[in-house]
């Protein structure tokens, strides 16, 4: 992330959800928290975009 930011200067990245690991999406894992965190680590924003009608609950 942060050779992203040094060589351009961009802290945003867009995702789409077929890129990530359905177990990413299963919060008790804590994948989520833990790659999640390294983003606010470095002041990075992330959008994860796709189709979550799959999805019942609230998380």
């Amino acid at each position: 992330m942060m050779s992203v930011v040094y060589q351009t200067g961009i802290k945003n990245i867009a995702v789409s959800k077929n890129l990530i690991t359905e177990k990413f999406f299963i919060l008790s894992s804590g994948i989520a928290g833990e790659i999640l965190q390294k983003f606010i680590n470095y002041q990075f924003c992330i959008a994860i975009y796709g189709d979550y009608s799959q999805y019942t609950s609230k998380p």
